[in-house]
């Protein structure tokens, strides 16, 4: 039987007692499965809350993100975030597994609000039809077929 160490308890335990892991030794990772328990009920675990993690470390990472990528602070987005009561402005659908997306105008890179991941593809997808005449064809196509 082939066995492995927990790089954090540093007992030598079966396979079996490690999760899988793509490019790990055997396909194993390195943290037996206790020791990963024990680690996701600690306080220092990573958790989301209003739409950043609230580790130091997750919260500078966001705070790098919202800043290069919208030139907003995290203070913006969090008066955004409760302006919206936590939740997609179309939809309004609160933010559960994943953070909200800021929505912003292309051609202004001016920040319009937040939206879940779905109705931010979906008015992409809205802009391109309506600055291409599509709406205007559909809807005059609809009116005379009917």
């Amino acid at each position: 039987m082939k066995t492995k160490v927990c790089c954090k308890c540093k007992l030598e335990l079966p396979l079996c007692n490690f999760y899988k892991h793509k490019r790990g030794k055997y396909g194993k990772g390195t943290i037996c499965k206790s020791c990963k328990r024990e680690k996701g009920h600690s306080p220092e675990r990573r958790t989301y809350v209003a739409g950043y993690h609230k580790s130091l470390k997750g919260q500078i990472g966001r705070k790098k993100e919202i800043l290069k990528r919208h030139n907003i602070t995290l203070v913006q987005y969090d008066k955004m975030f409760e302006q919206q009561n936590g939740a997609c402005i179309i939809c309004g659908l609160p933010e559960l597994s994943c953070r909200l997306c800021i929505d912003h105008d292309h051609e202004t890179n001016e920040i319009r609000g937040l939206l879940c991941r779905s109705c931010n593809v979906r008015l992409g997808y809205f802009e391109r039809m309506k600055n291409d005449g599509f709406i205007k064809k559909a809807d005059r196509y609809l009116k005379n077929s009917s």
